[in-house]
């Protein structure tokens, strides 16, 4: 019973989480005329004016006449258009750092740079979602995961990802999980390859 309480309390935590990560600070300039324009105020001189840089990177430039206020908010991630937002992948071997699974498929979303997002289906762990963190997405470098799912109820790992060709890599390392009959590491050892 303290188990399921405790899952439960963490799966909370996650979610909470997973949302603050996918949030960023903006500036938002209410105009007079009721438009208002979301991006970063980038300069600004006292009682005359402001330039603000949107997400597509224009500048506009108003003056303090045509302002209602000036307000930061939290708004959802956004990445520049010429950056990929989601990658798809299928990955097989030895229990896959996302899921600890032996087969599978994974839908990773990008936060950040280096912070993604994801859900998992797979055999045996059926279902997972978590976060992870790459030291170099496209390219060799260290890999950390936290999630939780149906197989293993919560778990986290390091490994290596070896880029072995184009949107084909190789993953090393280990893990810690808790099911419901157990808790401790596991091995990891896949082959992932991406389709975009």
């Amino acid at each position: 019973m303290n188990k399921l309480i405790l899952f439960i309390a963490l799966a909370f935590l996650f979610s909470f989480s997973v949302n603050l990560l996918a949030q960023e600070q903006v500036d938002v300039v209410y105009l007079k005329d009721g438009s208002k324009i979301i991006g970063i105020v980038i300069e600004q001189i006292p009682d005359q004016s402001i330039k603000i840089q949107t997400r597509d990177g224009s500048e506009y430039v108003y003056t303090f006449d045509k302002i209602e206020k000036i307000t930061k908010e939290y708004s959802e991630m956004d990445t520049s258009p010429y950056q990929q937002k989601s990658t798809s992948s299928f990955h097989v071997g030895f229990l896959y750092n996302n899921g600890v699974d032996l087969l599978g498929y994974t839908v990773e979303r990008k936060l950040t740079d280096k912070l993604f997002f994801y859900y998992t289906f797979g055999i045996p762990a059926l279902a997972a979602t978590g976060i992870s963190y790459y030291d170099d997405y496209h390219n060799n470098g260290f890999v950390a995961t936290a999630g939780i799912g149906i197989g293993f109820l919560m778990y986290s790992s390091l490994s290596y990802q070896w880029r072995v060709a184009d949107r084909q890599y190789i993953k090393i390392g280990a893990g810690y999980g808790m099911t419901i009959e157990s808790v401790g590491p596991y091995p990891v050892l896949s082959y992932e390859y991406r389709f975009k």
